[in-house]
């Protein structure tokens, strides 16, 4: 994926979507940012995603947003996510952040971050145990249920139903959990092993754990 001759993003084989290549600061952040909006040009997720966010701007868009959401509320016993991810820019309702964030979940708590998305349990100081006991009070944690990098793709179905129950056993109890699969569910990944994944939540629900 080329943008006046800059290669932005890349699809893998095999992969159902294009992964981003291009990463303008990588190195360090200007002193001066002035030159902010073109960099964000060059980013994948920015230069190329639209989503309803892209009006934001427009007379009674935030009004009509209101309704459209108090509408869903009145008509179903669901949650009601407002997401706008994968932008330098988050929203305080909700951060997605991959990678190892241990050392600023305090912080972020402390500036009024409420959910975290999407809880890479791999990744250094990560660990599903650590973050609920440290941090299981104070965030609600959306992912985290299931090793989508190594079980959910490769595991048999019992592999990939242990995987789960023991995620839900450490991050569910006291509330505070959105089950999400750690990171999307990729091509690779045997049908199989989906059912097996919404099977072992449905068995754990049904078990009153």
């Amino acid at each position: 994926m080329v943008t006046d001759g800059t290669e932005l993003a890349v699809q893998l084989k095999d992969m159902n979507f294009f992964d981003q290549s291009c990463f303008p600061w990588v190195d360090d952040y200007p002193a001066d940012l002035s030159g902010l909006q073109a960099a964000m040009g060059r980013v994948h997720w920015a230069a190329l995603a639209h989503s309803p966010w892209d009006h934001a701007g427009e007379p009674g868009f935030w009004r009509q947003l209101r309704a459209n959401a108090i509408a869903l509320r009145e008509q179903s016993q669901r949650a009601i996510l407002a997401v706008v991810g994968c932008n330098l820019f988050e929203w305080g309702t909700f951060l997605h952040s991959c990678g190892s964030i241990h050392a600023l979940l305090a912080d972020l708590i402390e500036a009024g971050f409420e959910v975290v998305n999407p809880v890479p349990t791999a990744c250094r100081d990560m660990a599903a145990a650590r973050l609920k006991n440290e941090f299981g009070r104070d965030i609600t944690f959306s992912g985290g249920g299931a090793d989508s990098r190594a079980i959910l793709n490769h595991g048999t179905p019992a592999e990939v139903r242990g995987d789960v129950w023991e995620r839900l056993a450490i991050f569910a109890p006291g509330g505070g959990f959105v089950f999400n699969t750690i990171h999307n569910i990729l091509a690779d990944v045997p049908p199989q092993n989906i059912v097996a994944l919404f099977a072992a939540i449905e068995e754990y629900n049904s078990a009153g754990t």
